[in-house]
């Protein structure tokens, strides 16, 4: 028999320890000569059965009988370890063992016995010990590795019972929430609304379905000052009392781009049917011009046909625009809402004396999208502006609000109607007007993630006013 050793939870190698809690003297005697060169023995001389902590224990059927109240405990106490009890028999041994002690025994050795018989008894009884401590060990491994997996872990992590009652939420959970481990644990995700201060409500979560495989649901989380969207992979972890596991990953800018990308093809459909229909006209005036100047040789008509040409380049034009600044805008910098205004009026051509400036405010925007903001509003200014006796057509002032800035005109104003519909594409009222004007300046401060409306004007024309604009230094 070779020396053996067992290494416990800490790493440390300890010699295997074998208690012989055998009465008879000449037995314990032999049986410690046996196996004091392979482990390290001890007996009730040195300890009792209820002190020591061995990985197998060699008794006698009276000491198993005097202390079964010990035994049982130690076998509750190390299950699901394996600890092996031996129980040794001499001849009057069998009948005086009382029936509930067998129950204890994992294995019975006859005396007297044979050297080679005593070592493979031993043997198996320790093989199967060992085994057992090393599927702990692998279990406390994995246990720990899940541990610090669950906690370090950026995403929060959930786990409920199989009734949906949160048993452990990781840290990444409490801190989204702003609620305590100890607050969430015990209850369910209904609950989580009147717990967590800053939670408005949250939508089901797994369990759910029949449990037969993982699922992926989106969540969303309204909280006090935002939504968060994620995305829940659960699931069901079969054990004794079933449990479910549930990551929740973060994609709420994954869903804001993806409704972007959504709002992005709705106005393509938007343009093409909007170019298709605005553009047939044209087409078919250009194509009458060509064929009248065919059959009469009147090249006026040919200069009929390039002002349809051009008011086609001017929608075509109008459109590319549209395209391009509905998208959101990225970068940023401080620019002055008068220079930029005056820069955009200088592009409308009329006189400066016409343009109210404010005073020099700043604001972050990107610059050429916001001078093309001015542009289209002071254009949609001059198509209904009135023509008096010494003045220009037209006075526009620019002036700021507490969120932001305005643009207003002294025009003939907007009809209800038009108030409803100015802001969508291919709406005009104007005879030569394409109708984007005012559908790229909507585009721009969705860009920028601001609000544009419309209203009276002091002056009875048109007020436009963008709100949500952040200030500068």
């Amino acid at each position: 028999m070779s020396s053996a050793e067992r290494t416990d939870a800490d790493g440390v190698p300890r010699p295997v320890t074998v208690y012989l809690g055998v009465r008879d003297d000449r037995n314990r005697r032999l049986l410690a000569r046996r196996l004091t060169d392979s482990y390290s023995v001890v007996g009730p001389d040195e300890t009792s059965l209820d002190d020591v902590d061995a990985d197998l224990y060699v008794v006698d059927a009276p000491t198993l009988e005097r202390e079964s109240d010990v035994v049982r405990e130690k076998r509750d106490t190390a299950d699901p370890t394996f600890l092996p009890f031996l129980l040794l028999l001499g001849e009057m041994d069998v009948d005086q063992t009382p029936e509930r002690a067998w129950k204890f025994v994992d294995d019975v050795l006859d005396t007297p016995v044979s050297g080679d018989e005593l070592d493979a008894r031993l043997d198996n009884l320790l093989e199967r010990r060992g085994l057992s401590l090393e599927l702990e060990r692998q279990r406390d491994a994995s246990e720990e590795r899940f541990r610090a997996l669950f906690e370090a872990a950026p995403d929060p992590v959930v786990v409920t019972d199989a009734d949906g009652v949160i048993t452990r939420v990781n840290e990444a959970f409490t801190e989204i929430l702003d609620i305590s481990a100890t607050t969430a644990e015990g209850a369910t995700f209904d609950d989580l609304a009147t717990l967590a201060a800053d939670l408005d409500s949250v939508s089901p979560v797994p369990p759910a379905g029949d449990g037969v495989g993982p699922t992926k649901e989106p969540v969303e989380w309204r909280l006090a000052d935002e939504t968060l969207v994620t995305e829940v992979n659960a699931d069901l972890v079969r054990t004794g009392d079933d449990e479910w596991l549930g990551v929740f990953r973060d994609i709420t800018e994954l869903m804001e781009r993806e409704a972007e990308l959504e709002r992005q093809n709705e106005r393509l459909e938007e343009f093409a049917s909007t170019v298709a229909h605005d553009l047939k006209n044209p087409l078919s005036l250009v194509a009458g011009f060509v064929e009248m100047a065919r059959k009469t040789g009147d090249v006026d008509h040919l200069d009929d046909a390039q002002g349809e040409l051009d008011r086609m380049n001017d929608l075509i034009e109008d459109v590319l625009t549209l395209a391009r600044e509905g998208e959101i805008v990225t970068e940023t910098t401080s620019v002055s809402l008068a220079a930029t205004a005056r820069d955009a009026w200088e592009y409308v051509d009329l006189p400066r004396e016409a343009l109210d400036l404010p005073t020099d405010e700043h604001v972050e925007a990107d610059p050429e999208r916001l001078r093309e903001l001015f542009v289209n509003v002071f254009e949609n200014a001059v198509e209904h502006g009135t023509e008096s006796e010494g003045r220009p057509a037209v006075t526009v002032d620019v002036g700021v609000t507490p969120t932001g800035f305005y643009v207003a005109d002294d025009g003939s104003g907007l009809s209800a109607e038009e108030r409803e519909n100015l802001f969508d594409a291919g709406y005009t009222t104007a005879s030569r007007g394409t109708g984007f004007g005012l559908a790229i300046v909507q585009r721009i401060a969705d860009g920028h993630g601001w609000d544009v409306d419309v209203d009276e004007s002091a002056a009875g024309g048109a007020r436009f006013d963008v709100t949500g604009v952040e200030f500068t230094d």
